[in-house]
């Protein structure tokens, strides 16, 4: 037999041989991957909803980013139904009055304000504007929702500077934060932090290794073999801490969320409009009885995750009762709602978004000053 021959008959059984594991590798992949769930299917809120379906293929088209100066990114604009995101990447907010001279109220925060699993129409902003102007029809507010996805309070922060800089003064500013500043801080192993912060860094800094990674996977993202080689490797998100290295963190967490606060204070005087700052619900913390669902996202969760979030809840919780009368812990203001409404560790339902805006109010109605 001549080289040539043997060399095609090599690189044929090669080529087969690496159909044949790519092929087993697909099978044993849909055999033990469980299909994901959509979430208009996961919560029976969602399946008594007729708008569920509709609502979810716009969030997933309008999950378009664009960069944004001095904040990272906010979405690219997007005109739907349940969806709708203005040139500036400010999502709709309903209920806002049209008379002129109406108060304006800021929203800021990370997704949950923005509204993740829910149509315009059931975000926070868009409850907190139809709630006053139900109970008293004089209120004349116009809310804007500043949210974006991942937003820790810094950037938050950034937004509203480039708006009093700008001229765009509010009479009332709402942040409602907390998750996305664990997350980021558990992330980064530092506070002071934004999310997926490395790989901004490697963007700006790319070394071999993360050259190697990204083409690693580039193949592995079409290879179902090395998928099912790199489950078997799979890194968890979080990287466990000390006890000591967990409170230092949740410590430095709390030191940089109310020196924000600080700054923000500051502004208020110096722009003359009032502020609240609302310290967010997450699945860990909440003393509510759980629906089955919620059941399973927390026997599921990330125990490092889970855990870093209640021992800097706590934190939060001792500090508030010092100086700090602009800031109201929410962690427990979803408690007497008996159904499912946590979809994920942090996101909630529309009829959690209600909850969440009437306890703002109540809150702020206690505290007029």
């Amino acid at each position: 037999m001549s080289k040539i021959k043997l060399i095609t008959i090599n690189i044929i059984v090669f080529f087969c041989l690496l159909f044949f594991i790519e092929g087993a590798s697909w099978l044993v992949l849909r055999l033990t991957n469980k299909k994901k769930v959509p979430l208009h299917e996961r919560l029976a809120y969602y399946q008594q909803q007729s708008w569920s379906k509709d609502y979810l293929a716009e969030h997933q088209k309008s999950f378009q980013f664009d960069f944004h100066p001095f904040v990272m990114s906010r979405k690219q604009p997007f005109k739907g139904k349940y969806v709708n995101i203005d040139s500036t990447g400010l999502r709709y907010t309903a209920y806002n009055s049209a008379k002129i001279g109406a108060k304006k109220v800021f929203f800021m925060g990370g997704s949950t304000i923005y509204g993740t699993g829910s149509p315009d129409s059931l975000t926070i902003p868009s409850y907190f504007s139809k709630i006053l102007h139900q109970k008293n029809a004089d209120t004349s507010i116009v809310a804007y929702n500043f949210g974006e996805s991942a937003w820790v309070i810094q950037q938050s922060l950034i937004q509203l500077i480039g708006e009093l800089r700008s001229g765009n003064i509010p009479d009332f500013v709402v942040f409602y934060d907390g998750a996305n500043d664990m997350y980021a801080a558990l992330q980064n192993k530092k506070a002071n932090s934004f999310q997926n912060a490395e790989t901004y860094a490697q963007n700006i800094r790319p070394d071999f290794k993360i050259i190697l990674q990204r083409i690693w996977k580039l193949i592995k993202d079409k290879s179902y073999t090395l998928s099912l080689f790199e489950q078997f490797f799979e890194k968890p998100k979080f990287s466990s801490l000390t006890p000591q290295q967990e409170q230092n963190l949740a410590q430095d967490v709390v030191k940089n969320y109310f020196a924000t606060y600080q700054l923000i204070e500051a502004l208020a005087k110096s722009y003359n409009f009032k502020f609240a700052l609302f310290w967010q619900p997450t699945l860990a913390v909440t003393q509510k009885s759980l629906g089955s669902y919620e059941k399973e996202l927390l026997a599921k969760d990330d125990k490092v995750l889970a855990n870093f979030l209640k021992v800097t809840t706590q934190f939060v919780e001792k500090a508030s009762k010092e100086k700090y009368p602009h800031f109201y812990l929410l962690h427990h203001a979803l408690d007497t709602i008996p159904a499912d409404v946590f979809f994920d560790f942090v996101h909630i339902t529309p009829q959690g978004n209600e909850m969440i805006a009437q306890n703002m109010i109540q809150a702020l109605e206690k505290n007029k000053n």
